[in-house]
């Protein structure tokens, strides 16, 4: 699933957001998968499974020119990814 949505904590974002949240164990994660974006990760020093921080860049044929697996620092990653989007171009 990937959904798009203009603002953050607006009434109607919000409310669609946390519908998909409450609907999250309807839908498969075959896809988060796929990505290796679903599994096991360490959280608050427990192993527990759930969504992994990632970020895959998918290019205009459809095709990934590049996967962030694991972010680890969620603060500085998108300047990185945007670099990388731009040194591309």
């Amino acid at each position: 699933m990937l959904y798009f949505y203009p603002a953050d904590d607006t009434p109607g974002c919000t409310k669609e957001a946390c519908s998909f949240r409450d609907a999250w164990a309807e839908p498969s994660h075959d896809v988060m998968r796929a990505y290796g974006a679903y599994g096991e990760k360490t959280l608050y020093g427990r192993k527990v499974i759930g969504v992994i921080r990632s970020t895959v860049w998918i290019g205009p044929d459809g095709r990934v020119r590049r996967h962030w697996a694991r972010v680890t620092n969620a603060a500085e990653h998108p300047a990185k990814v945007l670099a990388a989007i731009r040194d591309a171009a």
